[in-house]
């Protein structure tokens, strides 16, 4: 397992930052050519999804710079750097539902419930950890 709550914490850590600018980069054509960028910033979304047709390859946190992206497309977290200026936390996975990764919720979301019981902790996928904090 992998345990990704530093780099939670560490991207915690740096605050705000410019994540609306991947989503007018991408509206713009100037980012993520090929795929569907997915975030309603209104519904105070955590996470934007980028997919090739119905398949996530990548992950976006909107509360601090942190990348989850696949093996097979570790490009993007360089293209999220390239359009915000910032270096993002990354986190690489085989599949967004290899469950490959471990994380504190309450030390990363100490304000939010985490489904107990439909997602493991201890053992979750990246698409667990989007299921569990929209």
């Amino acid at each position: 397992m992998q345990d990704i709550t530093e780099r939670f914490l560490a991207a915690k850590s740096q605050g705000a930052w410019p994540v609306e600018s991947l989503v007018d980069a991408h509206a713009a054509g100037t980012a993520f050519a090929g795929l569907r960028l997915e975030w309603d910033s209104s519904a105070d979304e955590q996470w934007i999804r980028l997919l090739k047709t119905s398949l996530m390859l990548a992950l976006v946190w909107v509360p601090g710079p942190l990348v989850i992206e696949t093996s097979g497309h570790q490009e993007l977290a360089p293209e999220v750097q390239r359009v915000t200026g910032i270096s993002p936390e990354i986190v690489v996975v085989p599949h967004m539902d290899s469950p490959v990764l471990c994380v504190a919720p309450a030390g990363v979301w100490p304000d939010q419930e985490w489904p107990t019981g439909a997602i493991d902790p201890g053992a979750c996928s990246a698409h667990d950890l989007w299921y569990a904090t929209s």
